[in-house]
């Protein structure tokens, strides 16, 4: 479970996180409010210690600014002041929970666990599937009876899918949920925490518990492993066609030339650095560019060596004003070998991941936005036979207007653009403004944390690490493609307000979404097994039976305890929002809905869920 702590006192906050950590938990700290509240917004956390008396920012005004933003993790308010006014405000505030300092450990352990069980819905502290066993208050795993040793990722893993025994989480969502933000890991780390887990349960009899559900991710196996069909393996695992890997061959010979040139480019700006010339900042740019772009994109193509050797001198570069003669030496000798790799690596050298499904329903307009064009003409090949059609734009100006016309359905963003740095960023904002439900895959070599979170916070999808494999960005654009599209995408309605629920009702037959419409929960509870939502809209206001009990009794089911539930509420009073937390929902939206906000909010929590 992820914990964000918000904590001035550097000492205590260094403690807690141990002590936490020491638990299985993943903790993220921040020292101030401000830089608090931007990560709770930028992050999917399962619960918020929040010291009250904090430097830029009040713990009290951070939760209230978290609250308005419909934002419903847990929180547990951390104060000195022990007078009933300080916890009457930090429970108005929309706080589910305080406790006052100093703290007794024992006490704080137990309210977190309540907090995250009561957000989870689960009566018992013990978590199971199966035959596997999880026991958050000894952090014992065990299956069949016998005891399995795991690593704190691997219970992090075994952890998240009890959890969410239904849910499907792919590599991108595992990372958020179980790496802190300034350890991001690869997708080759995480596919190897995987199959590490997937062996310790073999030892104790469980079989192949966890499978991949191809293209998705990665959720606990429904129903008994041993009558349990073959599933897809992972990307990783599935062989390259011979069609597809004469194709990926014949790109690379294709585009070889015009990396061999940017190399030499870099040769020459390289050695320009060391003498005493007019245009030495031009020089910089040029080497920058060309080692950015060459880091990134031959990875892409599975030449390690010539990526890395591009990446260490990318990062050089950064420091050259304060490199010595002998450094600059070392970069010209560098580069001189990334040259070399480049002219004699054949087509032979380089690799490919396919990705083997269906091809979608409809075909999918991916945007490729990006300046390196012989990357993405090699995307451009390879998506086609999976049902991508795609469009080219280097040029950022121009891309707004591109989707305008075109009218893409995801977007592939490279961040850095040489000669205009900020402007990945800018049309990232400008993409959200636009459309907030189109997918924009951010995609960069350039890996900041600053640059992922404010990514996030301008509508980013996705980030993804060049270098990446073609078939990470093929699945990628696959799963945001149907993360997005209404018409995959079944909701039910329980409102017993005729004319509200069919202006409701108009706006998702307008976006193509698969709906029902309810008068009381009675009417859900029968009709949901059937009709299979993926998401609930609920009346706060029902006439007949709580909305409020009805999201209880559903957190309190197997089958649907990880549902999304979004309340329609007159207003934010703290009582409203303290009976939303407790029951459970998701987020609210206020009365009469908004068509862009209603939308909006339901694709958001489509994507969180999956």
């Amino acid at each position: 479970m992820k914990i964000l702590l918000i904590e001035d006192d550097r000492n205590l906050a260094f403690m807690l996180q141990e002590m936490l950590q020491d638990r299985h938990y993943l903790v993220d700290v921040a020292f101030d409010g401000e830089s608090g509240l931007d990560l709770a917004i930028a992050f999917e956390y399962d619960l918020i210690l929040l010291d009250v008396m904090l430097p830029k920012q009040s713990g009290i005004r951070v939760c209230q600014q978290l609250r308005a933003r419909r934002n419903q993790v847990p929180v547990l308010i951390l104060t000195a002041q022990s007078t009933s006014d300080q916890k009457v405000a930090g429970l108005d505030a929309g706080a589910d929970d305080y406790l006052t300092k100093p703290l007794n450990v024992p006490e704080l352990l137990a309210r977190i666990r309540a907090l995250l069980r009561r957000g989870q819905g689960a009566a018992s502290p013990v978590l199971e599937w199966q035959g596997l066993q999880l026991d958050p208050t000894t952090f014992q795993v065990t299956g069949n009876g016998q005891l399995v040793p795991l690593t704190a990722k691997e219970y992090g893993l075994v952890e998240l899918f009890l959890r969410n025994p239904q849910q499907i989480f792919s590599q991108s969502v595992l990372v958020e949920r179980l790496w802190d933000s300034k350890n991001i890991p690869t997708e080759n780390a995480v596919r190897a925490h995987i199959k590490s887990l997937r062996k310790k349960l073999k030892t104790v009899g469980l079989g192949d518990l966890v499978e991949t559900v191809f293209g998705l991710g990665y959720r606990l196996r429904q129903g008994s492993p041993d009558a349990a069909e073959v599933t897809a393996p992972a990307l990783s695992d599935v062989p390259a066609s011979a069609s597809s890997s004469q194709k990926f061959a014949d790109l690379w010979q294709e585009s070889r030339p015009q990396y061999i040139e940017r190399a030499e480019h870099l040769n020459r700006a390289i050695a320009a650095l060391s003498q005493d010339r007019r245009d030495w900042a031009d020089m910089l740019r040029q080497a920058q560019q060309q080692a950015h772009t060459l880091s990134g994109s031959l990875g892409s193509f599975g030449l390690e060596r010539a990526s890395q050797l591009a990446a260490q001198i990318n990062r050089l570069l950064r420091l050259v004003e304060q490199l010595q003669a002998s450094d600059l030496e070392r970069l010209e000798r560098l580069a001189l070998t990334l040259q070399q790799e480049l002219q004699v690596a054949t087509a032979a050298d380089v690799s490919l991941e396919t990705v083997h499904f269906d091809e979608p329903k409809h075909p999918i307009r991916l945007l490729i936005v990006d300046d390196d064009l012989a990357l993405t003409h090699q995307l451009a090949t390879l998506s086609e036979p999976y049902g991508i059609q795609t469009r080219i734009e280097p040029n950022p100006a121009l891309v707004v207007e591109r989707v305008s016309q075109w009218q893409p359905e995801v977007v592939l963003l490279d961040l850095n653009f040489p000669d205009a740095p900020d402007a990945g960023f800018a049309l990232l904002r400008a993409l959200f403004d636009r459309d907030p439900q189109l997918p924009v895959i951010v995609f960069t070599a350039r890996d900041r944390y600053s640059d992922r979170v404010k990514a996030s916070m301008l509508g980013g999808s996705v980030f993804l690490q060049k270098p990446v494999a073609p078939s990470t960005v093929i699945s990628t654009v696959f799963q945001a493609y149907t993360q997005s599209d209404p018409r995959e995408i079944t909701l039910m309605q329980v409102n017993a307000d005729v004319k509200a629920s069919r202006a409701i009702e108009s706006h998702l037959t307008a976006w193509g979404f698969q709906w029902t419409t309810v008068k009381t929960v009675q009417q859900c509870w029968k009709t949901m097994p059937d009709f299979q939502p993926e998401l609930l809209l609920v009346d706060a206001d029902l006439p007949k039976g709580s909305g409020f009990d009805l999201c209880r009794v559903v957190r309190n089911e197997p089958r649907w305890h990880n549902l999304p539930v979004i309340f329609m509420v007159t207003d934010l009073e703290p009582e409203i929002v303290r009976q939303v937390c407790i029951a459970g929902g998701s987020a609210c939206l206020f009365k009469p809905v908004a068509e862009a906000e209603l939308i909006a909010r339901i694709l958001q929590r489509i994507r969180i869920r999956a």
